[in-house]
């Protein structure tokens, strides 16, 4: 339902469910841009680095003394 007052609408009424629906997709479009504002920005990085970054992460939490962590314990 819209509510019109001097031939504007004024007021929209909605279901809580449709509404809800319609919420999550906008959710989504404004990360979205976000995503797109840090890119002009230069602010993003190319996705291989950031794998090959959280790949090296991964296997430096499989083994402690890999990763040079001075509270490792070597395990004989």
């Amino acid at each position: 339902m819209i509510i019109i007052q001097n031939c504007e609408a004024k007021v929209v009424i909605h279901e809580i469910d449709s509404y809800e629906q319609m919420q999550e997709p906008l959710a989504l479009l404004q990360v979205l841009m976000l995503g797109n504002r840090e890119v002009e920005a230069g602010q993003a990085r190319p996705a291989s680095d950031v794998i090959a970054e959280l790949r090296e992460r991964l296997r430096a939490d499989r083994c402690p003394l890999a990763s040079g962590s001075p509270t490792a314990r070597r395990v004989i």
